[in-house]
């Protein structure tokens, strides 16, 4: 099936970690600007083989923590005290397995805790990539073994649906892929076996207040839903959907939904766009939301904006304009924060990552 490639500027926001915020300094070699990050959360981080890297995206499962760079490094290790990180993709070769040919940002991770045996996992990665690239793979999830994927197009975010016939969905600024076979193959999501009358363009699997497993689901108009009949109804098309009394959301699609493995009352919304207005997180499962505004966000938009317009792109978003897309926020266990990176695709198609962070509760992203 033929892919569209998004346009300009895309957004993806990682998530989870933090603490006390000490300032000045820096950690790991890595110069912070502004503040700098948690003790705890540079503790935490694993260091890329490039020192400049900065960490794109972080996704974990109740086994497997996985950690995205801008520099295409992933790096894994056991979600378990102690445990140590190790390298995953690293371009350094992988035996006879393959791995993928690219040093582009990770735009979005998702492990899943079955596959096509029960006994196989996977974890799924998105990179940024170059016009015509593979830039969505998959590959076991205890060890690195990858092999693309058919999608050729700019992945924001990628989610493991709660679903049992609906296994992943990958959302791409033009586009909302889902596959029932472990992103063997792919399938625009227009027939997506959900009851709800709107456009479905994000899903996730959260906790609710009884115990039972709670879906997730964000549509093309910024609305934001939930079910707590995932584990009761016959089928998916059965489950029935109550809308979030909307807090102010963006009237935007949303892009990605997620929530914090040990504490899946923690939800995070991605919305589309550039915006101060495009992240928003909920600690008490949805029963109130707020927007961390983003801090130095808007010198993105303007920096690129600038640069696009002094190249003579007639295309090119006008400087502080927010035309694109955002991406996923990806819980890590442990820590209560968030990582947040600005993906900008100039008018030749290639894409700088600028990365933040944030802590849960702050208004604020600083720069990594």
């Amino acid at each position: 099936m033929a892919m569209r490639h998004g346009s300009f500027l895309h957004l993806v926001a990682p998530m989870a970690l933090g603490a006390a915020v000490a300032l000045g300094g820096a950690g790991c070699g890595r110069q912070l600007v502004g503040v700098a990050k948690p003790t705890d959360l540079v503790a935490w981080e694993p260091a890329s083989t490039d020192p400049s890297a900065r960490i794109t995206t972080v996704s974990a499962t109740a086994d497997w923590i996985y950690a995205g760079f801008t520099n295409g490094d992933i790096y894994s290790r056991a979600n378990a005290a102690g445990a140590t990180w190790a390298p995953f993709f690293v371009r350094t070769g992988q035996g006879a397995c393959g791995e993928p040919m690219t040093i582009d940002p990770v735009t979005a991770l998702a492990p899943s805790v079955t596959g096509l045996t029960a006994s196989q996992p996977y974890v799924f990665a998105a990179f940024a990539g170059s016009p015509g690239s593979f830039k969505f793979w998959r590959s076991p999830a205890d060890h690195p073994c990858w092999s693309s994927s058919t999608i050729d197009d700019d992945i924001l975010s990628v989610s493991v649906s709660p679903f049992s016939s609906i296994d992943v969905l990958a959302v791409s600024p033009d586009f909302l892929w889902v596959s029932q076979n472990f992103a063997v193959t792919w399938n625009d999501a227009g027939d997506l076996p959900v009851n709800f009358g709107g456009t479905v363009q994000a899903l996730a699997g959260g906790i609710g207040a009884g115990g039972a497993t709670r879906a997730w689901l964000g549509d093309a108009a910024g609305d934001v839903y939930y079910s707590d009949d995932v584990d009761t109804a016959s089928a998916t098309a059965a489950i029935a959907w109550t809308r979030v009394p909307n807090p102010g959301f963006p009237a935007r699609p949303v892009v990605a939904i997620s929530t914090r493995p040990e504490h899946p009352q923690t939800v995070w919304v991605t919305f589309a766009g550039l915006s101060v207005d495009s992240l928003w997180t909920s600690l008490d499962n949805g029963a109130t939301w707020r927007n961390p505004g983003g801090g130095e966000l808007a010198s993105v938009s303007q920096s690129q904006g600038a640069a696009d317009a002094a190249a003579g792109d007639a295309q090119a978003p006008a400087v502080g304009a927010s035309p694109a897309g955002f991406g996923v926020v990806s819980p890590v266990p442990g820590l209560d924060a968030a990582y947040v990176t600005a993906l900008v695709r100039d008018r030749r198609g290639v894409v700088t990552a600028t990365p933040f962070w944030t802590l849960e509760g702050s208004d604020e992203w600083w720069r990594q």
